[in-house]
C-alpha cells in the first residue's frame, strides 16, 4: 500500500505546481490589457530619410572674368519623417560656404583652391538639444583651375610683286 501512496502524492504536488503555473501567466495576461496576450511594445522613433539633389558635381575657376564659370552650387535636400514628426536640418562643408539653412541652400566655392569638396546635411526630428532620430547624407564637387588660354598665333603676310626685275 505504501508503493501506492507515492506516486497519488508525487501527481497531487505536480497538479498543485501546474495550477499555480496557469494562474500566474493568466493573471500577467490579463494585466497586459488585452486578453491572452502580453501587452505591446512602445513603437521607437524611427529615423528620417534623406536625399540631397546637386546640380553641379564640377565647377571651374577661371581668373579673368569672360571665362568665369558660375562658382555656385545648388542643393536641395528632401527629408521625410515616417511618423510625421517636423525636421530641422543641419549644412556642413569641407570648403567655401553654404547660404541658407532650410532645405534648398547654395554652397559658394569661390576663391577655393583646385579639389575635391564635400557638402553635407543631416535631418533631425525631436528636441533642438537633444534630437531623436537624425538622417544624413553627402554629395562632392570637384573644383578645377580653367585650362591655360589657347595661344594666339601671330598673323603672317606675304607680300609678293607683281613686277619682276631682271
Amino acid at each position: 500500500m505504501r508503493s501506492r501512496k507515492r506516486p497519488a502524492v508525487f501527481i497531487g504536488v505536480l497538479m498543485t505546481a501546474l495550477s499555480v503555473f496557469v494562474f500566474t501567466s493568466t493573471h500577467a495576461s490579463h494585466k497586459g490589457g488585452q486578453k491572452g496576450t502580453p501587452a505591446p511594445a512602445p513603437t521607437p522613433n524611427q529615423p528620417p530619410t534623406i536625399t540631397l539633389d546637386s546640380d553641379a558635381q564640377v565647377v571651374t575657376l577661371c581668373p579673368d572674368a569672360e571665362s568665369m564659370s558660375n562658382p555656385r552650387v545648388h542643393l536641395k535636400a528632401t527629408g521625410v519623417s515616417p511618423e510625421g514628426k517636423p525636421l530641422r536640418y543641419r549644412w556642413t562643408s569641407s570648403g567655401g560656404h553654404i547660404e541658407g539653412d532650410w532645405t534648398d541652400v547654395v554652397w559658394d566655392l569661390s576663391g577655393g583652391q583646385p579639389g575635391v569638396y564635400s557638402a553635407a546635411v543631416a535631418a533631425e526630428s525631436g528636441p533642438v538639444d537633444n534630437p531623436l532620430c537624425t538622417a544624413f547624407t553627402s554629395t562632392k564637387v570637384v573644383v578645377r583651375t580653367c585650362p591655360p588660354p589657347r595661344p594666339v598665333c601671330p598673323n603672317v603676310s606675304i607680300y609678293c610683286p607683281d613686277v619682276q626685275q631682271a
